[in-house]
């Protein structure tokens, strides 16, 4: 269970609580409880009620639909200070995603009566509208590299993403804690070539690979390797993309 102190921290972070006022913050955690997830545990379930919402205070969280043969898309990963539940629902409405715990988590949960009622705050109701755009801008800049860019950019852009949004320093190195399916899947990539490409970058010394963790060695290095992606788009006429390169 987290400290006082790691608790405030996280909460001071999250998007949801930005510029609100030290007693809002204090009566809307009035009326939360803390729910602890296993390592694996579905948080919520595609098509199932939506009865609360989850702010996650500790652990990551991996977000996902599925395809009609079964084929799972991850469509975003919720770190501590995050909302995990889909926002702009109308009451009553199931879920339109499956959470998974992929790490032991802990998270705040508010009814869903008592949630969308705090919305009636023009502050929440502003940062509930941020955090949209922010996942609609992260979908849309997905889709650009899934389908302008190879297996390596590919791949180094999402760890050079994922390391400033859940990586941890450990003495001269970042650690992101995610397994390889979810990276492949974050990526539009199988996990054979996940990895192959991965000790493409670890032979070159930018990361190194350890069990459900990935170790970055050498950032700036690693987004060197997107420099050229980022010329090209300056160099290219506005309303041009460039030719699609599927891995």
């Amino acid at each position: 269970m987290l400290d006082t102190v790691e608790k405030q921290q996280v909460l001071e972070a999250s998007e949801f609580f930005a510029d609100v006022p030290a007693f809002l913050r204090e009566s809307i955690l009035s009326s939360a409880r803390l729910r602890s997830f296993a390592c694996r545990d579905l948080m919520f379930v595609v098509d199932g009620p939506r009865n609360e919402t989850l702010l996650l205070m500790k652990g990551c969280a991996k977000i996902a639909q599925f395809t009609k043969d079964g084929k799972e898309i991850a469509l975003r990963l919720a770190v501590p200070g995050e909302l995990v539940s889909e926002l702009g629902s109308r009451p009553g409405s199931l879920h339109s995603t499956t959470a998974l715990a992929l790490f032991e988590c802990e998270a705040l949960a508010w009814p869903t009566e008592t949630f969308d009622a705090l919305l009636r705050f023009p502050i929440l109701q502003r940062n509930v509208e941020n955090i949209l755009r922010r996942r609609i801008k992260e979908m849309e800049d997905r889709i650009c590299r899934v389908t302008n860019q190879g297996a390596e950019h590919r791949v180094a852009s999402e760890l050079v993403r994922l390391s400033k949004l859940m990586g941890q320093k450990v003495n001269n190195h970042v650690e992101i804690m995610i397994p390889q399916e979810t990276l492949g899947q974050m990526t539009a990539m199988n996990l054979f070539t996940v990895n192959r490409t991965l000790r493409g970058l670890e032979n070159q010394g930018l990361v190194k690979i350890r069990r459900m963790c990935i170790e970055i060695h050498d950032s700036p290095g690693l987004s060197g390797l997107l420099m050229p992606l980022f010329l090209q788009a300056r160099s290219c006429p506005q309303g041009l993309v460039a030719e699609p390169r599927l891995q």
